[in-house]
């Protein structure tokens, strides 16, 4: 997504809007050139692609935006090197030869390719192929074009759009959003959020509406440029729902007290990127899920189950797993990123949890300790990483033994 010094955005009266492109002739007609060029580059080399395209027209916009589109082409771009050898000992036997050579030596040489052919020993004699890439081609500079962008320009113009909002929304301080709860697609909803591994509350529910608060990658304790990114990529898999909704972030800008609000909702016009499916399934709980039971198949059974569920108070739970042994059933829902407010609201619903359910947390030290006591048998702590031998022997010593 485009960040940094590509990243355009509009502040004015507590509001930000992040910069579109109108699908008009000119941008469409710059869009169109630049994807042409990567067309025309096939075998090139990431840094000759850059050099030639350092003078194509602009059409008047900002250097920044053809940056950004730029970009983005690169990165729906292959690239690759053909070479099979190590290049990094490669290297060092050639800055070896090099350095002996300059010891003994006070000639001066024209060029590289002369340099190669009086200093290098038959075995190390480059191929045709320019120098830098028969040394450096493992570097991504060198690395050669093999297949270009498969963007049309009106499509390169909407993911530019897409990625200047997803930009702002990795400096997110806390989201709400709005939803209409039209049947089966609040099954849809519950999965995006599950996938994303979004921390959330519920702050009102109805027969037609759901309201929740996300909080933000600066409330998270450990990896928030992960969940930063996390979050950002939640907003093209919302975009992808069928029912109304409506979402405002409050946006943190960088040396700036105050928080401006994003306000995008179902009609903004931004186009979802991913296609349509009917499930979606995270694979690091598609792998764990798989290791347990190739591991444990003959005792245990874990699957990964569909539905969310309140309780009484309103929390909303979101399983992840679920284990079986014969008739007992636990449901595991495994927090990735963690933050005080997690905390606290795990603590609030410690009492009404059903039989079974379980939390699997990354902790350790007096926060383990905190969470083993206030939720006693229903909180699985682990150091390092969630694994199945790990979830299956604190899952037998807990609850299924």
């Amino acid at each position: 997504m485009l960040t940094g010094n590509l990243q355009i955005a509009f502040y004015r009266k507590g509001k930000v809007s992040p910069k579109r492109l109108p699908l008009a002739q000119e941008p469409l007609a710059l869009a169109g050139d630049l994807i042409q060029a990567f067309h025309c580059a096939g075998g090139m080399s990431r840094e000759a692609i850059e050099e030639d395209l350092a003078g194509i027209d602009d059409y008047g916009q900002n250097p920044k935006v053809v940056k950004g589109l730029i970009k983005i082409l690169f990165t729906r771009s292959e690239f690759a090197h053909n070479l099979q050898s190590d290049l990094s000992a490669l290297r060092e036997e050639v800055w070896d030869q090099v350095a002996q050579w300059w010891k003994n030596s006070t000639q001066e040489l024209a060029d590289s390719r002369q340099a190669a052919q009086e200093i290098l020993p038959p075995h190390l004699t480059p191929p045709p192929e320019p120098i830098e890439r028969w040394l450096f081609g493992d570097l991504a500079a060198q690395q050669l074009l093999t297949t270009p962008p498969k963007l049309t320009p009106s499509e390169l113009l909407q993911r530019y759009n897409l990625e200047q909002a997803q930009g702002l929304l990795l400096q997110t301080e806390k989201m709400t959003l709005e939803i209409k709860q039209r049947g089966a697609q609040f099954r849809p909803l519950m999965q995006r959020l599950r996938f994303f591994r979004l921390l959330f509350r519920v702050l009102q529910q109805g027969n037609d509406q759901l309201t929740i608060e996300i909080q933000g990658p600066q409330a998270v304790l450990e990896n928030s440029r992960s969940y930063g990114v996390e979050l950002a990529n939640f907003f093209p898999a919302l975009l992808s729902l069928e029912p109304k909704w409506k979402m405002e972030a409050q946006i943190k800008r960088k040396g700036v007290a105050r928080c401006f609000t994003l306000a995008l909702d179902s009609d903004s016009g931004y186009p979802s990127p991913y296609r349509p499916k009917d499930q979606w399934r995270h694979d690091k709980i598609s792998a764990l899920i798989q290791r347990f039971n190739e591991s444990y198949g003959a005792k245990f059974k874990a699957k990964q189950p569909l539905d969310a569920f309140f309780l009484p108070n309103g929390a909303l739970l979101l399983p992840d797993l679920e284990l079986l042994q014969g008739k007992k059933k636990i449901q595991v829902e495994w927090l990735r990123y963690f933050s005080t407010a997690k905390e606290e609201w795990l603590i609030q619903v410690a009492k009404a949890l059903p039989k079974g359910y379980c939390f699997a947390i990354k902790a350790k030290g007096a926060q383990k300790k905190r969470l083993e006591a206030a939720l006693p048998g229903q909180v699985l702590c682990f150091s390092t990483e969630l694994t199945a031998p790990a979830l299956k022997k604190i899952l037998s010593e807990k609850v299924l033994e």
